[in-house]
């Protein structure tokens, strides 16, 4: 590595890390980063010159990283109800069926759109006027979940606009360039979304034209699950097959190289605009523009100076970029590629993309940790099989189809027949492969120290690989190998309890983890709630599957021992189908009284033919896990109410005693205050959301608890929880935690003693 310019690149991160998140442990170790290979290159000391333009450098982007933050500040109150602006995307359909796009407004602020789906959607470059209402952006409610209002935070954007209407608000400016270019590719992805397999339509309009949109949430989970949900992206390695092959075509029909190197520096903007501009396809074409200019210059440039100068000049003209996990993998997996290209360059076509998957996977492996909290053993087998199908097979028949459907479009039919019937074979086996358990290692997500000891032992990893001791290999690679085996294994030498009310709207769902992983235990799933008729609870995915899956991940759980569903009611048990097919669940506990309601019989045969063992269970079942003690208290099994058969769960954990009581209404409460005269509890959660029929004052005399736990919905139609019940709890000076105002409440448990955290620090 005889050059050093990637060194600026890590000093201008870390110049714009302190400037927005202050000298943290990133913004230290990428000023770390870029200030030792120049100290060690120069034999412990840097040349004046050297030394000045280094300072310039990191204080060049640490002013200009603060600047670009100043000018994101909102300059709103939220009271606004007019808004006018030019639009600066293209509105593409959201999951939940709106549109959405990005508006400048004349103050020159940037704010997030949504329209409904039938509304008439405005066009990129449009000036529109708009009246509505502004709405700050949701924040993660629970731990691991997506953080919406931090992304927006990080493109400028503090706000959401709503608008009363549409049509007729917008005035048409289609005279730019961009404009005509986007036209264009909006009317490409509608051609081909026309066309008859979804599947084949969507995946299609990802590679040619960057639009992800289209793509179901099941299959890019199948690929993300499968470590290859890069190749759903225009990449690198695409965007350079594109290039190739246009200057190869340019080339064979008889026009010079000095011609076809200027018409592809020509076209590659636009290729990126019709691309969806990526940060992979922007990074990869402005490579390949530096390349066919410097080639025409004479000029000799490295690959490593050409990827370095090409970050900073992206840095320097949105900071906020380093932010994007697409800016971050397409540049760090690029550098490491090149400066492990030794590693590859003299082998056979077939050793070259082994060893090309596997630099990349590792390279890539603090990132993905760090945001998806786990790994497949099969992301390289399936690498290998899926980049040559989709980068030699589907794209190109890909980009046939799309030129045909302009030109010839019965002939398109013909190459869309190839792309459907061969991704319907592979498909089929990759939703296979999904459904497995064994090949997924869930590590949570590290600790900054973590990641950075993972950082440094990929690098360490790397670097041996440069030198010719097989010794030096094998050490590194072992000690890779032991840093993950850490983080795998840490959380069963943690000696705290964690008890975590998750917020899955109106429903309930409680995750306990108890010290050294003696058990991981779920009481309910939520679900979503229902009105009318429902015909289709299994596939139906609610808000607890949406809290519990990434939870469960960042926790580092891959299975659960207990899964306690209190009732059968579809806010409590609706997600169960879904939990116990992604993780496996070693004992499913239903109440033991009435048959269960014929509208949750399917939830339960699923959750059953995962093979979990299922039991029924009543008042008097006990069991100990570690210190911990667990008794059911109800139901005694001549309830009538479904609410009044739920299951009620006392616990003691650490010493400290609590009391799940489900949805119990006050029919149940006296039957505990009758049955148990000594029941007490120092965490008591609260029956039915806090509806008013629940926690009554006998009921909170006879238990005596010091905090109660409430798990409500938002604005939920019901009014949970009552009012009645906090001014009750106010009363007796009880300390009130609820989902509805606080998001996911986290209560560690150590010595007796119970510390809460709120996910929203709303009080």
């Amino acid at each position: 590595m005889g050059t050093r310019t990637y060194t600026y690149a890590f000093l201008a991160v870390a110049g714009i890390l302190v400037a927005v998140d202050g000298p943290g442990l990133w913004g230290v170790f990428f000023l770390l980063a870029g200030l030792f290979p120049l100290l060690a290159g120069s034999q412990g000391k840097m040349r004046k010159a050297e030394a000045v333009f280094t300072l310039l450098l990191f204080l060049l982007f640490y002013f200009h990283g603060g600047w670009y933050a100043d000018r994101t500040t909102s300059l709103l109150t939220g009271t606004e109800t007019y808004f006018a602006g030019q639009i600066i995307t293209e509105p593409v359909i959201t999951g939940s069926g709106q549109w959405s796009f990005q508006m400048k407004l004349n103050n020159g602020e940037r704010t997030q759109v949504f329209l409904q789906e039938n509304e008439k959607p405005p066009f990129f470059n449009d000036y529109c006027n708009f009246t509505g209402e502004l709405v700050q952006p949701g924040q993660g409610r629970n731990p691991g979940s997506f953080n919406y209002r931090k992304y927006l935070e990080r493109q400028g954007i503090n706000w959401i606009i709503r608008p009363d209407y549409s049509e007729g608000a917008c005035r048409t400016n289609n005279t730019t360039l961009m404009a005509a270019v986007l036209k264009f590719r909006k009317a490409g992805i509608e051609e081909i979304m026309e066309m008859d397999d979804a599947e084949a339509s969507s995946l299609i309009a990802a590679l040619v034209f960057g639009e992800r949109s289209f793509l179901s949430a099941d299959r890019t989970g199948v690929y993300q699950q499968l470590g290859i949900l890069h190749l759903l992206a225009v990449s690198g390695l695409h965007t350079g097959l594109v290039a190739y092959s246009l200057y190869y075509l340019l080339c064979r029909i008889g026009v010079t190289r000095e011609r076809s190197s200027f018409i592809l520096i020509s076209v590659l903007p636009v290729y990126i605009i019709v691309a969806g501009g990526a940060p992979s396809v922007v990074r990869a074409s402005l490579m390949c523009m530096a390349v066919l200019a410097a080639r025409q210059l004479k000029w000799k440039v490295k690959a490593v100076d050409t990827l370095s100068i090409l970050c900073l000049m992206l840095l320097l003209y949105n900071p906020f970029y380093i932010f994007q996990l697409g800016f971050q993998l397409s540049f760090l997996t690029s550098f490491a590629l090149i400066l492990s290209y030794n590693m590859y360059k003299n082998d056979s076509p077939v050793f070259q993309v082994i060893k090309v998957t596997i630099v990349a996977q590792l390279i890539s492996l603090p990132l993905i940790l760090f945001h998806f909290y786990e790994i497949s053993l099969l992301a390289v087998p399936f690498n290998l099989i899926f980049i040559p199908f989709i980068s030699f097979w589907v794209l190109p028949l890909a980009f046939l189809t799309t030129a045909l459907l302009f030109i010839f479009p019965a002939a398109a039919s013909v190459s869309y027949y190839l792309i459907s019937s061969t991704l319907r074979i592979i498909h089929t086996a990759a939703d296979a492969a999904a459904n497995w358990h064994w090949d997924m290692l869930v590590f949570g997500r590290p600790t900054g120290v973590m990641l950075i000891l993972i950082v440094l032992s990929v690098l360490l990893f790397f670097t041996s690989f440069e030198k010719a001791s097989g010794k030096n290999k094998v050490v590194s690679s072992l000690i890779v190998c032991f840093v993950l085996f850490l983080q795998l294994i840490h959380p069963y030498f943690d000696s705290k309890a964690v008890i975590t009310m998750l917020d899955v709207g109106q429903g309930d769902a409680v995750v306990i983890e108890l010290p050294f992983r003696k058990g991981i235990y779920l009481i309910d799933t939520g679900g979503a709630v229902v009105f009318g008729e429902e015909t289709d609870v299994l596939n139906r995915k609610g808000p607890g599957i949406r809290a519990l899956q990434p939870f469960l991940k960042e926790k580092g759980i891959k299975k659960i021992d207990k899964l306690i569903i209190t009732h059968g009611h579809l806010d409590h048990m609706g997600d169960g189908c879904h939990v116990a097919r992604l993780f496996p669940v070693k004992e499913i506990y239903f109440p033991q009284s009435s048959p269960p309601t014929e509208s949750v019989l399917p939830l339960l045969q699923c959750m059953l033919e995962t093979g979990s063992g299922f039991k029924l269970v009543s008042e008097g079942r006990d069991w100990k896990a570690g210190e911990a003690v667990f008794t059911v208290i109800s139901p005694a099994g001549s309830e009538i109410t479904e609410n009044n058969r739920s299951v009620v769960l006392h616990a003691v954990i650490e010493e400290v005693a609590f009391l799940f009581n489900g949805d119990l209404e006050e029919e149940g409460e006296k039957r505990l205050i009758s049955d148990y005269p000594d029941l007490s509890a120092d965490i008591l959660k609260a029956g039915h959301h806090g509806s008013r029929t629940s926690t009554t004052e006998e009921f909170l005399q006879h238990v005596s608890p010091k905090a109660v736990l409430i798990s409500a919905g938002r604005n939920n139609l019901y009014g949970h929880p009552h009012g009645e019940v906090i001014s009750r709890l106010e009363e007796h000076g009880i300390a009130v935690y609820r989902t509805d105002i606080q998001g996911a409440v986290e209560i560690s448990l150590k010595g007796g003693r119970a510390y809460f955290r709120t996910i929203t620090g709303a009080d």
